[in-house]
């Protein structure tokens, strides 16, 4: 899967693994429906806007894997599931059958908007992210889907409207790395998991105390470090080293900064120590990265 395909789903481009079957343009957002191709074979594909797919027809598995990942991550996509592509991320995705999804790309000057607004100008991160599951979101995606062929005056302030509900949860529901999952048996509770999130999005750049972390979520060190695990599949460090390595994709492919200031802004102490961290997780430096993906 060496070659990257730029999916620009607000466009009326044609694609080679999808079909436009309905759309309705927003300043906010542009809704599509969208029949998927079979595609066993996998491709590399990159968003330039932030991007959610809902899936509408019956389960099917989907491979899944950033581009530093040594092996996919195998998800079974129910209907009402959705994925969330951040803008500049490159995912290799590989798929059986063909798949009807809702597709939202919402337009990067709405999201800055809300991001100045409802953040301060410090929303949390995204990661990509698949086979999600929530009610709010499901419920807001077929409000705007059906606004596809309707006609009328209200439908473009109406859109907007939910539009703007449904960043604001993304944001602060599936952002600083990752979703507040449900608590599980031996996980981490609703609370505990708001509060490792928001902790890891102020210090991810940094080393960082867990000792801290576990003492901020009333929990042992051991405790707190099981219960992680259970509820995000990773320990606290390497959620938190992905986190910051899903930044530097995103400032390498997204900004037209150098690498050595995207290495200060993520608080690497040089540009060596930056581009050692960034080739041992996706295999080529962060000059050779941009060159190819760029």
């Amino acid at each position: 899967m060496s070659d990257v395909f730029m999916i620009d789903f607000s466009a009326n481009a044609p694609s080679p693994f999808a079909e436009l079957l309905g759309r309705f343009v927003n300043p906010a957002a542009v809704i599509n429906r969208y029949l998927f191709h079979p595609n066993p074979q996998g491709a590399r594909l990159v968003s330039p806007q932030v991007t959610l797919i809902m899936h509408e027809d019956e389960p099917f598995e989907i491979d899944w894997r950033w581009p530093y990942e040594l092996r996919p991550a195998r998800h079974r996509v129910e209907a009402g599931q959705f994925h969330l592509l951040p803008a500049h991320t490159p995912m290799e995705v590989a798929w059986e059958g063909e798949q009807r999804a809702v597709i939202i790309t919402f337009r990067p000057d709405f999201v800055d908007r809300i991001v100045h607004k409802q953040f301060k100008g410090d929303a949390p991160r995204l990661r990509p992210q698949a086979a999600l599951s929530d009610a709010l979101v499901q419920s807001l995606c077929t409000e705007l889907c059906g606004k596809i062929r309707a006609k009328g005056q209200h439908l473009r302030a109406c859109a907007e409207a939910i539009a703007t509900l449904l960043v604001i949860h993304l944001l602060a529901c599936f952002g600083a790395g990752g979703t507040v999952q449900p608590s599980s048996a031996g996980g981490l509770t609703r609370a505990q998991q708001r509060l490792s999130l928001d902790y890891i999005g102020t210090h991810g750049r940094q080393e960082f105390n867990v000792d801290e972390l576990a003492a901020a979520a009333s929990l042992s060190r051991r405790h707190f470090q099981r219960a992680f695990k259970q509820s995000f599949g990773e320990t606290p460090c390497r959620y938190a080293h992905n986190t910051v390595m899903a930044a530097a994709v995103e400032l390498v492919l997204g900004t037209r900064k150098s690498i050595t200031e995207i290495a200060l802004d993520l608080g690497f102490g040089n540009f060596g120590n930056f581009s050692t961290a960034f080739k041992r997780h996706t295999g080529m430096s962060p000059e050779a990265f941009r060159r190819r993906n760029g």
